[in-house]
C-alpha cells in the first residue's frame, strides 16, 4: 500500500539466494527480462539442489571440486566445477565440465550467475568496461560474444575481472529492494547480476 506503480512492477521475490556460482540450465523460450524477475522456466534442478564437494591443499594452492548428477529436461546430466584459489596471486579460477549422462543427443542452455556490489548504481567512478565500453552498475542489457567483463571501482582503487575461456552471451541487471524511509518508498541498489551464459549441443557421454 502507497507504492507507485513503478514500484509495484520493481517488487519481485526470488526463489533462490542471489550468491555467486549459481548454475542454471534455461529453457529455450527464456530471457533477460524474464531473469531478471524470476519469471522465466528452469529446465534444469542444479541452482539450489546440494553438492558433493571435495577440498584439496597444496603449497600452490587450495581448491574445491563440486560435484552432482541431475536433471536437465528429464535428462540425466553432471556438472562439476573447481574452484582453486592461486597462492600469493588474487585470482580466482574456476572451471565447470557439463556431461551429458543420457543417450540421446540433446542441446542445453547453461549459465553461471554471479552477484557482486560496488555499492553505486548510478556513480560515474563505478562501472562495468565490456569491450571498452564503460555502462553504471544500474544498467540491464544483453551482450554476446564477451570473453572479458571488468566491473570497476575508480573511488576505491578496486576492480575486478572476468575472463571466460569460452566467449559468451551476457545479461546483466541490478538487485534493488523497496524500502521505506522519511521520503517515502524508494528503490534502493544492493548488487548487480553478471549473467555468462553458452548454447551448445553433447551427445551421449559427451
Amino acid at each position: 500500500k502507497g507504492l507507485s506503480k513503478e514500484l509495484e512492477r520493481a517488487l519481485v521475490y526470488d526463489w533462490y539466494p542471489r550468491i555467486s556460482l549459481l548454475d542454471h540450465f534455461l529453457n529455450f523460450d527464456a530471457d533477460l527480462e524474464q531473469f531478471s524477475r524470476s519469471a522465466y522456466g528452469e529446465a534444469g534442478d542444479f541452482t539450489i539442489e546440494p553438492y558433493n564437494f571435495y577440498p584439496r591443499r597444496s603449497a600452490q594452492e587450495v581448491s574445491l571440486k563440486l560435484s552432482r548428477e541431475g536433471r536437465v529436461g528429464g535428462l540425466p546430466v553432471k556438472v562439476e566445477k573447481q574452484i582453486s584459489l592461486l597462492a600469493k596471486q588474487a585470482v580466482i579460477a574456476i572451471d565447470y565440465e557439463v556431461t551429458n549422462l543420457g543417450t540421446e543427443t540433446d542441446e542445453f542452455w547453461f549459465g553461471v550467475e554471479f552477484n557482486l556490489s560496488l555499492l553505486a548504481a548510478k556513480a560515474p567512478d563505478r562501472y562495468y568496461r565490456i569491450k571498452g565500453a564503460k555502462s553504471p552498475m544500474e544498467s540491464k542489457a544483453e551482450e554476446t560474444a564477451v570473453q572479458v567483463v571488468e566491473i570497476v571501482d575508480d573511488w576505491s582503487k578496486f576492480g575486478v575481472s572476468l575472463e571466460l575461456g569460452k566467449s559468451a552471451t551476457l545479461w546483466r541487471f541490478p538487485i534493488e529492494t523497496v524500502s521505506q524511509s522519511a521520503a517515502g518508498f524508494e528503490k534502493i541498489y544492493q548488487g548487480s547480476v553478471i549473467f555468462p551464459n553458452w548454447r551448445f549441443t553433447l551427445g551421449p557421454g559427451q
